[in-house]
C-alpha cells in the first residue's frame, strides 16, 4: 500500500465511529473519488491477505459468503414450489443455481436475483405443464417424485444454458 492508502486505512480505523464518505475521503486526500473508490479496493485486498484463516473475522466472513451463495437458488426454488408445490423446488433451485453461478453458460457474472427470480418462474411454469400430461396408472406415483422434477430440471438448464 502507498502512503495516501495507508493514510486513508489509518483514518477508517482510528475514527471507526465516524460515517466516512467517499467524498469527504477525496477532499480530505486531495485526490478524486474514483482514486479513493481504488484505494478502498487495495485496502480491502490487504486485509483479505493479512488477516489469518482462523481468525474470528474469516470464519464470519465464509459464513456470509457460504449463506449468500445459497440465497438465489433457494429464492428460486421457493418461487419455483409456489407455482408447482413440491415437484417444483429442486428444478427451481437447480435453475437459481444455474442463473447465479455463471460459468454454466460462459459468463464471469452470474444473472443474480433477477435471474434466480425468472429461474424461479421458468422451473414452476415448466413443471407445472409437465403435471398437467396425462399419464398411466403406472407412472402416476412418481410423477411428482422423479419425473417432473428432472425433466423440469433438465428443460430449465438447458433454456439457461443454450
Amino acid at each position: 500500500m502507498n502512503k495516501r492508502q495507508t493514510e486513508i486505512f489509518r483514518k477508517l480505523l482510528t475514527e471507526s465511529n465516524r460515517l466516512w464518505l467517499v467524498q469527504d475521503l477525496a477532499d480530505q486526500t486531495d485526490c478524486s473519488e474514483k482514486t479513493i473508490r481504488n484505494d478502498l479496493k487495495v485496502i480491502e485486498e490487504y486485509i483479505a491477505k493479512h488477516s489469518p484463516d482462523g481468525s474470528f473475522w474469516k470464519v464470519i466472513q465464509n459464513i456470509g459468503s457460504a449463506s449468500f451463495t445459497f440465497m438465489v437458488p433457494i429464492l428460486a426454488g421457493f418461487i419455483a414450489m409456489s407455482i408447482a408445490d413440491r415437484p417444483g423446488l429442486a428444478p427451481g433451485m437447480i435453475g437459481g443455481f444455474i442463473a447465479a453461478n455463471g460459468s454454466f453458460y460462459g459468463s464471469e457474472a452470474g444473472a443474480g436475483f433477477i435471474g434466480g427470480i425468472i429461474a424461479g418462474f421458468l422451473a414452476g411454469y415448466v413443471a407445472l405443464g409437465i403435471r398437467k400430461i396425462k399419464v398411466g396408472r403406472a407412472l402416476q406415483p412418481i410423477m411428482p417424485i422423479i419425473i417432473i422434477p428432472v425433466l423440469s430440471s433438465l428443460i430449465v438448464g438447458l433454456i439457461f444454458v443454450l
